[in-house]
């Protein structure tokens, strides 16, 4: 499969000259929500398929760089401006909650891939989405050689947020899936995952 040229060099990766900004009650931070949460969120986001604790485990291991935002009830009045810097820097406090990740899984050299794209339904069209992708494309823009390849899987929701960064559908290119079954009695409908609302970091 040749490479879609919807992304020529790092300086279309990020069309927005502007980072986004998070509404006040949110902060993004480099890394993986827990286990609990990650599970919960890929179930509750809508549109991803239920994964196991051991998948996740070693799904995070996997990542090139992965992101995510916690509402903070605990400090209303906290806010997060986004940045190339701040989401290093950023540390969980106790009472947060995780209501949207996402996270890139690549060969750090010109291959990446983002997957894991999740927003919590009650926390949708609040710009969550848009801060979480600028995160990571400003992310590949600092750390990868010049001419990154990036690439996604969108559902129809999605398809207008990816487009707004310069993601385009593929011309001449139709991408190919095999799904593996999960053995008797070892699949994700078989744990019982809690809420994201019973996973707060403690």
């Amino acid at each position: 499969m040749s490479d879609p040229h919807a992304h020529k060099d790092d300086q279309s990766l990020n069309p927005h000259k502007e980072h986004a900004n998070l509404p006040r009650g949110y902060r993004i931070l480099a890394g993986h929500p827990s286990i609990p949460e990650y599970l919960a969120l890929r179930r509750q986001a809508g549109g991803l398929s239920p994964k196991t604790a051991i998948q996740a485990e070693k799904a995070m291991g996997g990542s090139w760089y992965a992101a995510y935002i916690v509402s903070t009830k605990a400090n209303p009045d906290a806010t997060q401006h986004l940045n190339e810097s701040q989401a290093d820097l950023m540390n969980r406090n106790e009472g947060e909650t995780a209501v949207a990740m996402a996270r890139v899984i690549g060969d750090g050299g010109w291959y990446f891939h983002i997957i894991d794209f999740a927003v919590l339904p009650k926390h949708q069209r609040k710009g969550l989405g848009q801060a979480l992708m600028a995160d990571i494309l400003n992310r590949i823009r600092k750390e990868a050689p010049p001419g990154a390849y990036v690439n996604l899987i969108a559902n129809d929701k999605g398809q207008a947020l990816y487009g707004k960064f310069g993601f385009k559908e593929p011309v001449g290119d139709l991408g190919m899936e095999l799904r593996m079954e999960y053995p008797e009695g070892a699949g994700p409908d078989d744990e019982k995952i809690p809420r994201v609302d019973e996973t707060r970091a403690g």
